[in-house]
């Protein structure tokens, strides 16, 4: 899993403002991703597909970067909002046509590092089998993922629940307490 966005707690209808990061990229990625204007071309289309996931307007399907490798995304939900947007992939399918259009985006996207990045994409690339497989673990994971957030949402609220009750009881108490004639 590659990053973890989630919304600005004071502005949560402003979208995905901060990225919580594991940087475990592949060889591909880090190397393209080491020059900030590259790296902000990658931000741009994580960016796009993170505010499509807020938007509700995602369906729940791998995509292409704007490199033409694989990536997934899946929405965290708290009370049935999205709150957050789990990554992963950096995937290259090993087929001759995913293949050339990496080496068409590098020749237009960093020309200058055109070699060394095809032959990372070539040792990077996995059989179309592992590549599904991927995707089913993928999915198994953000599934557990968001129901432990679902049961540590409902474990606060039932802390919240329980202590706005403790707070009544003591009001009603100081009440009784209080002699009113």
């Amino acid at each position: 899993v590659r990053v973890l966005r989630r919304l600005d707690p004071i502005a949560p209808d402003a979208g995905p403002s901060r990225r919580v990061t594991l940087d475990t990229f592949n060889p591909f990625c880090a190397r393209f991703r080491d020059a900030p204007h590259r790296n902000a071309l990658c931000e741009s289309c994580d960016d796009h597909h993170a505010r499509l996931e807020f938007a509700g307007k995602k369906v729940a399907a791998p995509h292409r970067c704007h490199m033409h490798l694989l990536d997934l995304t899946a929405p965290i939900r708290v009370n049935g909002r999205v709150r957050g947007v789990l990554f992963a992939g950096q995937i290259v399918d090993r087929d001759e046509a995913t293949l050339a259009q990496i080496g068409r985006n590098v020749a237009r996207k960093a020309p200058e590092l055109a070699t060394e990045l095809q032959a990372l994409a070539r040792r990077a690339a996995i059989p179309t089998d592992e590549v599904r497989s991927f995707e089913v673990r993928f999915r198994e994971f953000a599934d557990l993922f968001q129901t432990t957030v679902n049961a540590f949402a409902q474990s606060k609220q039932h802390e919240a629940e329980r202590d706005a009750l403790l707070r009544v009881n003591e009001y009603l108490a100081r009440l009784e307490s209080e002699d009113v004639t």
